[in-house]
């Protein structure tokens, strides 16, 4: 006859150990980490593009205007609210919106005219620091340097 045992073996309980589950927790934070640092880096890029092409569009609407008054724009202004013509017709906006467009960081594109080096016109961006000089993202972006 068997006897009957005073103290039976543990059974595991199936779980994780306290190790385990912060092993896991770091390993998703560091993927986490570099997941966002290459989401932000590609969303500044983007908004670098942005801007290329909103300059463009910018030098376009100008191009029009001389067109129309056979001189440049005296102010920015003057796009998106054209004085009237000789003949008294008064166009619409130059621009696609009735407001003067803002860069992607929310700041106002500078104009001058005449612009630098010679050019007849120039219209900047001060980038996402809204500051003159910088680079990368803060850096500066002029009208005639974007392709």
């Amino acid at each position: 006859m068997s006897r009957p045992r005073l103290f039976a073996p543990a059974r595991s309980a199936g779980g994780f150990t306290l190790l385990e589950v912060m092993v896991v927790v770091v390993i998703l934070g560091v993927l986490a980490t570099i997941t966002v640092t290459a989401l932000a880096s590609r969303a500044a890029k983007a908004k670098v593009e942005i801007c290329k092409t909103k300059l463009k569009g910018v030098e376009e609407a100008i191009e029009l205007y001389k067109l129309d008054y056979g001189k440049y724009p005296d102010k920015m202004e003057d796009l998106s609210n054209p004085p009237a013509k000789k003949n008294g017709e008064k166009p619409d906006s130059y621009l696609r919106g009735a407001e003067t467009p803002t860069d992607p960081w929310g700041n106002d594109f500078k104009y001058a005219k005449p612009g630098a080096g010679g050019k007849p016109f120039e219209v900047r961006s001060l980038g996402a620091d809204g500051n003159e000089g910088g680079s990368g993202e803060d850096g500066d972006l002029v009208n005639w340097d974007v392709k």
